[in-house]
């Protein structure tokens, strides 16, 4: 989880987000919130899920979908800080088509 606030403006420096693991796991599952806050109470949803189906790792996203107004790499209509429409950052996955 990303805790640094170098300058002590009240907010954590890059925005990554919280990334948890579970060692004892029974399942290969990972729940994710890309827009906590934004999509209301998807992130305790998530985290419920992640909690109570014995999964692998849970991912939230650190920052609004609209914390800045920059172009995502991954489409263009949305903004770069919307974890779910960019492909530089822990939500991208890729996709393996058969």
């Amino acid at each position: 989880m990303e805790v640094a606030d170098a300058n002590n403006n009240g907010y954590v420096d890059r925005g990554w987000g919280t990334f948890i693991t579970y060692n004892g796991a029974t399942r290969e599952l990972s729940h994710q919130a890309p827009h906590p806050i934004s999509d209301s109470t998807t992130e305790s949803q998530a985290i419920g899920v992640f909690k109570g189906t014995d999964s692998r790792s849970y991912l939230m996203a650190g920052a609004h979908r609209l914390a800045n107004a920059a172009s995502s790499t991954c489409q263009a209509s949305y903004g770069q800080a919307d974890a779910a429409h960019n492909t530089a950052n822990m939500f991208k996955t890729r996709r393996i088509w058969n």
